[in-house]
């Protein structure tokens, strides 16, 4: 999909460790989000709808997908609890 090979050099030497922090990361700040979520939900809403099997396809290539379940599950109550605002 994001036309990303895998790769055989370890990913933290051919990708940015900014890069690989904010693929593993970006849940876990969203959902540290507790005021004026309305606007990140929808703005999150945008980027899953356009880029969530791009993110599925970095973590798989970081070697990483199998550590996303709980994390999207962690997202999908957020989105819920925002909803109930």
């Amino acid at each position: 999909m994001c036309n990303l090979n895998l790769l055989l050099a370890p990913v933290d030497k051919v990708l940015a460790k900014a890069m690989v922090y904010a693929c593993t990361s970006w849940i876990d700040h969203i959902i540290d989000i507790n005021e004026e979520a309305e606007p990140i939900a929808s703005m999150l809403e945008q980027f899953l709808f356009h880029h969530f099997l791009h993110w599925v396809e970095a973590m798989s290539i970081f070697k990483k997908l199998r550590v996303t379940v709980m994390p999207v599950h962690f997202l999908h109550d957020w989105l819920q609890a925002c909803d109930s605002f």
